[in-house]
């Protein structure tokens, strides 16, 4: 596979980037954008990143402005200072309104003084649509997927386990209380 020249043959070509359309770009530019956060030593900004766009954010505005300083060094940057579309969605930027949301959530199912866990799922749990557990309230289980549903638009460390209890759920005539332990545990996930 590739390209030969008659009486070359044995010599091969290194790619120094990796083309946009081939498999492996995507993992090798997360390498290199990994790489220069860690020499650059950035831990206290919120990077989002997807493909080739970044979004990023702090409750530091001096450590803002030294970040798009010295990462426009690195990569041709736009610089917009506040986000209103991203993706096909409409971003809107409030004090305070997805956390009043959650605090809402936690108290509306009776979770605002829980326990932490520090993950939102228990590694070895296997959920099936044949649980043969005790039935519980579907319509409270529907309300409170639909809430975590809705967190999970600034939660995406729940997303994974927030669809497994919905998707398998959905085969199912009601959740059983093994389906309501483990979404109440995405709720005292921290």
């Amino acid at each position: 596979m590739g390209f030969a020249m008659k009486g070359q043959e044995e010599k091969v070509l290194k790619f120094k980037k990796v083309l946009h359309d081939l498999k492996q770009a995507p993992r090798a530019w997360n390498s290199h954008i990994d790489k220069y956060f860690q020499d650059n030593e950035f831990v206290l900004v919120l990077v989002f990143l997807h493909v080739d766009d970044l979004i990023f954010t702090r409750n530091n505005p001096n450590l803002f402005e030294n970040f798009n300083k010295v990462i426009s060094c690195e990569f041709k940057m736009t610089s917009i200072w506040f986000l209103s579309y991203y993706l096909g969605l409409e971003v809107k930027q409030m004090n305070n309104d997805i956390f009043g949301y959650a605090k809402k959530v936690l108290e509306k199912f009776k979770m605002f003084d829980c326990n932490l866990v520090n993950t939102p799922m228990e590694g070895s749990l296997k959920l099936s649509k044949f649980d043969i557990g005790e039935k519980e309230d579907l319509t409270l289980f529907k309300s409170l997927v639909g809430s975590l549903r809705y967190l999970t638009s600034t939660r995406l460390d729940i997303i994974y386990v927030v669809d497994v209890v919905d998707v398998v759920c959905y085969f199912m005539e009601a959740p059983t209380s093994t389906y309501m332990k483990t979404t109440y545990r995405i709720l005292r996930f921290d």
